[in-house]
């Protein structure tokens, strides 16, 4: 029987060499609660459970996480953008609601491109919130606006988009750009 779980947040890029990561949650944490002793990431392989072994938030949905058995960069290098889970019937313990940021761990598909990436990131702008994607070794942008937004899948967390034409290219040939002049 498989187990009901509920994303929780999404694991960032490596922090340091000791094999921690930066976090980011996508549910409020109760006060004065710790994370559970067991996390869920949801990689290639299926959900998998991870013993947290250390972690410590800089701010009230941002962090760093350790897990048992990873102990460098390479021993994590699989886990990167993987999305943090709990099983839903523990939900309620440690968390209150979710954060707007339901979006973060999405795989967004543009209509002329296909899948672009993961949401790592949504980001508070003034006028609107503008979702950062890792598109390979680069980060895009673009806002979470109407006129970009064909279709949210929640079931199968993707987002269908149509980005304006440019808009990728405008980020990935800057830094090769950049590369050439090296």
């Amino acid at each position: 029987m498989q187990q009901d779980f509920i994303t929780i947040g999404i694991l960032g890029k490596p922090h340091g060499t000791s094999g921690a990561f930066h976090f980011k949650l996508t549910s409020v944490l109760l006060k004065d609660t710790d994370l559970p002793d067991v996390l869920y990431l949801k990689l290639q392989e299926g959900i998998l459970p991870y013993f947290v072994t250390e972690w410590s938030l800089r701010s009230s949905y941002q962090g760093t996480i350790s897990f048992e058995d990873i102990e460098s960069r390479e021993d994590g290098a699989a886990l990167v953008n993987a999305e943090l889970m709990i099983k839903s019937s523990d939900f309620a313990d440690y968390f209150e609601e979710e954060i707007d940021n339901y979006l973060i761990g999405f795989t967004v598909i543009d209509l002329k491109l296909g899948t672009i990436g993961k949401i790592i990131e949504i980001t508070d702008n003034t006028i609107q919130d503008v979702a950062v994607v890792q598109y390979g070794a680069h980060q895009i942008m673009f806002p979470l606006v109407d006129d970009f937004i064909v279709e949210e899948d929640k079931a199968v967390k993707t987002i269908t988009v149509k980005l304006p034409e440019g808009l990728i290219e405008a980020y990935t040939e800057n830094s090769q750009e950049e590369r050439d002049e090296d």
